[in-house]
């Protein structure tokens, strides 16, 4: 314990001085990059494709009020195509989503810590 407290103000200058030269590394063991990259595309992913579906159902909200000769269940054809089609994806990536969520894959182990 006395060799402890003798070498703390060594190790505490060299510590500092490994920061100020900016040549402090931090490995964290348990994070594997290539997970969290593929759980981040996943996410961009979703997002990209929540957004485009979003766009969808505002361009076909804002259609329904164009006046055309072609109707489709008494609203603009066009505009429920566009629905249709956003409401469609907007299930599928909500079914997707639900059924890759759920399946947990095994942690791999990469032998003692």
């Amino acid at each position: 314990m006395q060799d402890l407290v003798r070498q703390m103000p060594r190790r505490a200058s060299t510590i500092l001085q490994t920061l100020a030269e900016n040549r402090l590394r931090v490995h964290i063991g348990g994070l594997e990059e290539s997970h969290l990259m593929e759980a981040l595309q996943h996410i961009a992913n979703r997002i990209a494709a929540g957004a485009v579906i979003a766009a969808l159902i505002l361009g076909a909200a804002l259609m329904m009020g164009v006046e055309t000769d072609a109707t489709l269940f008494g609203y603009p054809a066009l505009a429920m195509v566009m629905f249709l089609v956003a409401a469609t994806f907007g299930i599928i990536l909500l079914v997707t989503t639900l059924i890759t969520d759920r399946k947990v894959k095994p942690k791999e182990e990469h032998g003692p810590r």
